[in-house]
């Protein structure tokens, strides 16, 4: 695996640049162009999580917290739903999270070996600035977060994974369109005319539908990886190869997902980003912005004191044009961080 300077490329913004603001040329640059992608996202990790015994209920009640509310929160997405026999806990997490929006998971994970120290505590932030329902509803609202390496990793993992879905919804969604044009021109073959050959039952607008069942049988061990493959070659032909790992990558998405809410100095990244957050200083309406630069300054030195000896990353998402950038502030410890969130499922 090539370190993550080599995924960043060599510009790197200017001292200015690091330090406050919006980032006009961030090192990574990604695009979640349909909402409905996160939603099959979420629903193919949850399926996996609930099939995870050596996991105690209470974790999983904690991992999807973080996949229903604080993920999609900070995606702008629509919050998936909590069962009823998760409410207690759900309800429980959330009373302690006083100062996020609504609700958000208390999650995360944990860098090995790694220090952290409690957020500066003499120093105490501005006035915070309350959100109005303008800021959240703006169609110009960003969330801002400054996290550490195992937020990095679950983030780029979430990303690889709505991309490749993307990718196969679009590519099925061309076909079907295609297959429509050329129905109403094509002559119905003569074995099928008399009952030789039954249709195909799965029509190709269903294909993606289908798909989604075939991850979920191959995460549950029903249907063998080369079988998995040759279904997904008759459906997507060559394009089918950049789902062929999607196992491998939940199954890393669930494993991180469940460091991170139960390690402590993640958790602490989290409440201090809902903190900030419900006090204007991890994000709002851009037209706002300026008068938000205190607030923002001072969750960077707070961050900064709470993540020691790791990488420390500028994460934005703006709900305009749903696209996520990050940015290394600090450079130290690059490769084990790519080597942790991409590992055996860029391939």
């Amino acid at each position: 695996s090539s370190g993550i300077n080599a995924e960043y490329g060599d510009e790197r913004m200017e001292q200015g640049g690091e330090k406050g603001g919006i980032p006009s040329t961030p090192h990574l640059l990604y695009v979640h162009r349909d909402h409905h992608i996160l939603e099959d996202a979420r629903a193919l990790i949850i399926h996996h999580l609930r099939r995870q015994s050596h996991l105690q209920k209470e974790e999983k009640t904690k991992v999807k917290l973080f996949l229903n509310s604080f993920l999609q929160d900070f995606f702008f997405a629509p919050r998936g739903d909590v069962s009823e026999d998760e409410s207690d806990e759900a309800s429980s997490d959330e009373d302690d999270e006083t100062h996020s929006r609504g609700s958000r998971a208390s999650s995360v994970t944990a860098g090995k070996g790694s220090t952290r120290r409690s957020a500066r505590k003499t120093d105490k932030p501005a006035k915070a600035i309350k959100l109005t329902p303008t800021d959240e509803d703006a169609v110009d609202a960003y969330n801002l977060f400054y996290t550490n390496n195992q937020w990095y990793a679950i983030l780029r993992q979430h990303q690889i994974l709505c991309e490749r879905l993307f990718t196969i919804n679009t590519y099925n969604a061309t076909v079907a369109e295609q297959e429509m044009k050329d129905r109403k021109c094509r002559k119905e073959p003569t074995a099928q005319a008399i009952k030789m050959r039954l249709t195909n039952p799965l029509p190709v607008e269903h294909y993606y539908t289908h798909f989604l069942s075939l991850v979920k049988d191959l995460l549950d061990g029903n249907i063998d990886p080369g079988a998995y493959e040759d279904k997904l070659r008759e459906m997507f032909g060559v394009n089918s190869f950049v789902a062929f790992t999607l196992d491998k990558l939940i199954t890393h998405i669930v494993r991180q997902s469940h460091t991170l809410v139960t390690d402590a100095g993640c958790n602490q990244l989290k409440n201090l980003y809902t903190t900030y957050r419900s006090g204007g200083g991890a994000g709002g309406s851009l037209a706002t912005q300026p008068s938000r630069s205190s607030q923002e300054q001072n969750y960077l030195k707070d961050a900064e004191q709470t993540i020691v000896d790791e990488n420390l990353y500028k994460i934005y998402f703006f709900k305009q044009g749903s696209k996520l950038t990050i940015e290394l502030i600090d450079g130290e410890n690059n490769e084990e961080t790519e080597t942790e969130a991409c590992s055996d499922v860029r391939e």
